[in-house]
């Protein structure tokens, strides 16, 4: 009797922490070029978004997208969006119908890659090949958001960072 009352103040011990939460998970394939990170910087950059969203979550992310421009001042930007998942539900994948140059995938965590600017060229490289990445999609919605400007020989400069808990909604 005295073991079944300790198993039970586990599982609502348990339960506490999990906040009676459930977190659906499921997944879907896409077929994307298979891409190479040439710069050892731009790896660095994307190992460490991928490290704060755990040390923040205390999880992995799913999913890193990886946005690259310039401004209207012909500034090159580097936009990481690390999250829980992709989309939340299949109706979420459907609706966005997202496109990507390519992907790869860092320590379990799918990288993919949105646009190709011109000075992307010395960052990464698009294989010819294709491969089936897997895209999770699930009920959380935890990201960060980070954008970098890119200076000379390829150095990343935080410019700005946005946590999902920081977000106000009215």
């Amino acid at each position: 009797m005295k073991n079944l009352t300790i198993y039970l103040i586990l599982i609502l011990i348990n339960f506490a922490f999990t906040n009676f939460k459930n977190v659906k998970v499921k997944s879907y394939p896409i077929m994307e070029n298979e891409i190479f990170i040439k710069n050892k910087g731009f790896q660095d950059l994307i190992s460490n978004s991928r490290e704060k969203f755990i040390n923040k979550f205390k999880y992995q992310p799913k999913v890193i997208t990886v946005s690259l421009y310039e401004d209207k001042e012909n500034v090159k930007l580097v936009k990481t969006f690390t999250c829980a998942f992709l989309n939340i539900d299949e109706e979420d994948k459907e609706i966005f119908d997202r496109k990507y140059v390519g992907a790869t995938s860092i320590d379990s965590t799918l990288v993919l890659i949105v646009d190709k600017p011109a000075f992307s060229s010395s960052l990464f490289e698009v294989k010819n090949s294709k491969k089936d990445f897997y895209v999770f999609y699930g009920n959380k919605i935890d990201f960060c958001e980070q954008e970098f400007t890119v200076g000379i020989s390829n150095v990343f400069t935080l410019k700005k960072t946005l946590w999902s808990y920081e977000l106000i909604t009215e």
